[in-house]
C-alpha cells in the first residue's frame, strides 16, 4: 500500500510541473510557464492528498497532519514569485527571439516524463545572452526543483506513514470495514426477512385488537408493536386512544353527576322525613293542647295561630273571612292540623263572628249533630238579617252573603226562613 500512496501524491502534485515541461519541449513556452503558477501546483497537491485521504478512509486533514506542510507552503510562495517574476520577463523580452524556439524541442530526447526545471536550465543557457530573461528562467527552474524536493519528501513522509503508522492501521480498519459490509451482504437480507416477517405478525395482531367494538382496548396494544404498526394502523390507534379517554372522561363526569344526584336526592329525603317527623309531633301536640318549644320552629310564622289552637282560645281574625295559614298541610301530618284547627272552631263563639272562612265553615258543618239549638238559632237570625238587608239594598255583594249565610244555616240543619227564599229568588232574577 505504501508504493500506491506515494506514487497518488507524486501523480497528482508533480503532474502540472511534469505538462509544463512538455509545453516547453513543445515550444509553448508561455502556457508552460503559466502552468507552473502556484494556483495549478497547489491544487495538485490538495488532489493528491484527497485522494490519498480516500483510499486508506481518513479525511484530508489526517494525511496534511503527516506531511512538512509549512514547508511545502513555504516552497510554493518562493516559486509563485519566481514564476511570476518569469512570465513578466518573457511577455517583455521574448518578441525578439524568432528562430530560436525552434531548438526548444530538442532538450529531451530520450522519452523520460519531462523535467520542467531542466527544461528551464536549458532554456536560459540559450538565452544566456538576454539576462532579463535568461535571470528570471533560471530563478523559476530553481524553484521549481525546491517544489519537487519538497513533493518527494512529502512522499517519503506518506510512504513512511502506510507502511506501519497511522496511514496503515487506517486503511486496516478500511478493509476490515469493506469486509465487513461484504458481510452485511448477506446478512442484512436474511434479518430483514426475520424482521419483516416478525412486522407481519405484529401487524396481524394489531389489526385483531383494532376490529374490537371497544376503543378502549387499542390502550391494550403493547408499546412494542405499536413502533411496529403501519402508518394507518398507528393513525386508528392515536384516534382509538383519545376517543377511549373521551369516554372515560365523559363516563367519570356522569359518574360524579349520578353521584352528586343521589347525595341531593338523599340530603331531600333526610330533610323531607326531619319534617315529616316534626310535623307529626307538632299534630300530636296541638291534638294534646300543648305545645313544645321545637314546635315553635317548625310552625314558623304560625306558631302564634296553633298557639291559640292548643289553648282553643281563636280570635275572629282566626276564623275568617281567609283560611289560616296552617304549616305542614304538604305533609302526612296535615289532616291532624285540620282536626285540631276544626276542634279549635267548633269550641270558638264562631256564632258571633263576621263572615267565616271556608274551612272554619266546613268545621262547624261537620259537626252540625254536636252545636246547641241555641247556636244555631243565633246562625239562624243573623242569616235572616242578612238576607232583608239584601232584599231592600239588592246589592249583588249583600245578595252573595245572604245567599251564604242561608245556606250555612240550611247546612247546619236549621230552617233558613222565608227571607232567605226571597233573597235566593231575588238574586236568581239578577244573574
Amino acid at each position: 500500500m505504501a508504493a500506491k500512496l506515494g506514487a497518488i501524491l507524486t501523480r497528482c502534485a508533480l503532474g502540472p510541473v511534469q505538462y509544463a515541461g512538455g509545453c516547453i519541449m513543445a515550444s509553448k513556452v508561455p502556457d508552460g510557464l503559466r502552468e507552473l503558477g502556484p494556483e495549478g501546483l497547489w491544487g495538485g497537491l490538495e488532489r493528491g492528498i484527497a485522494e490519498v485521504a480516500e483510499k486508506v478512509g481518513v479525511a484530508p486533514r489526517d494525511v496534511q497532519g503527516l506531511l512538512p506542510m509549512a514547508d511545502l507552503q513555504g516552497a510554493m510562495t518562493a516559486l509563485g514569485g519566481a514564476q511570476r517574476a518569469a512570465v513578466a520577463a518573457w511577455q517583455l523580452y521574448a518578441g525578439h527571439l524568432g528562430g530560436l524556439m525552434a531548438g526548444i524541442a530538442d532538450l529531451t530526447v530520450d522519452g523520460r516524463a519531462p523535467d520542467a526545471g531542466l527544461c528551464l536550465d536549458r532554456l536560459a543557457t540559450k538565452l544566456s545572452r538576454d539576462k532579463p530573461l535568461a535571470v528570471p528562467l533560471l530563478a523559476l527552474a530553481d524553484a521549481v526543483r525546491t517544489w519537487e524536493d519538497m513533493v518527494e519528501a512529502a512522499c517519503a513522509a506518506l510512504d513512511d506513514a502506510g507502511t506501519g503508522g497511522r496511514l496503515a492501521a487506517a486503511y486496516r480498519r478500511r478493509v476490515l470495514v469493506r469486509n465487513a459490509r461484504l458481510g452485511a451482504l448477506v446478512i442484512v437480507p436474511i434479518v430483514a426477512i426475520g424482521l419483516a416477517v416478525r412486522v407481519a405478525v405484529v401487524r396481524s395482531r394489531v389489526g385483531a385488537a383494532l376490529e374490537a367494538t371497544d376503543p378502549c382496548a387499542a390502550i391494550a396494544i403493547a408499546s412494542g408493536d405499536v413502533d411496529h404498526a403501519s402508518g394507518a394502523q398507528q393513525a386508528t390507534i392515536v384516534d382509538r386512544v383519545r376517543r377511549c379517554e373521551e369516554g372515560r372522561v365523559v363516563e367519570a363526569r356522569r359518574v360524579e353527576a349520578d353521584r352528586d344526584r343521589a347525595a341531593v336526592i338523599e340530603k331531600q329525603r333526610l330533610a323531607k322525613a326531619d319534617r315529616e317527623a316534626r310535623c307529626a309531633a307538632l299534630a300530636d301536640h296541638l291534638a294534646a293542647g300543648t305545645l313544645a318549644e321545637a314546635d315553635a320552629a317548625v310552625a314558623g310564622e304560625g306558631a302564634p295561630l296553633l298557639s291559640r289552637v292548643a289553648r282553643r282560645a281563636l280570635v275572629d281574625g282566626d276564623l275568617g273571612p281567609a283560611d289560616p295559614a296552617l304549616p305542614c298541610l304538604d305533609t302526612k301530618a296535615a289532616d291532624g292540623l285540620r282536626a285540631a284547627f276544626a276542634g279549635a272552631v267548633v269550641a270558638a263563639p264562631w256564632m258571633k263572628a263576621g263572615e267565616l272562612s271556608p274551612v272554619a265553615r266546613a268545621a262547624v258543618i261537620a259537626r252540625a249533630g254536636a252545636i246547641p239549638r241555641w247556636t244555631k238559632g243565633v246562625s239562624a237570625v243573623k242569616a235572616t238579617a242578612a238576607a232583608k238587608k239584601a232584599i231592600v239594598s239588592g246589592d249583588p255583594g249583600d245578595l252573595a252573603r245572604a245567599k251564604a249565610a242561608c245556606e250555612f244555616v240550611a247546612a247546619l240543619g236549621w230552617p233558613a226562613g222565608p227571607q232567605c227564599d226571597r233573597a235566593s229568588t231575588l238574586g236568581k232574577r239578577r244573574d
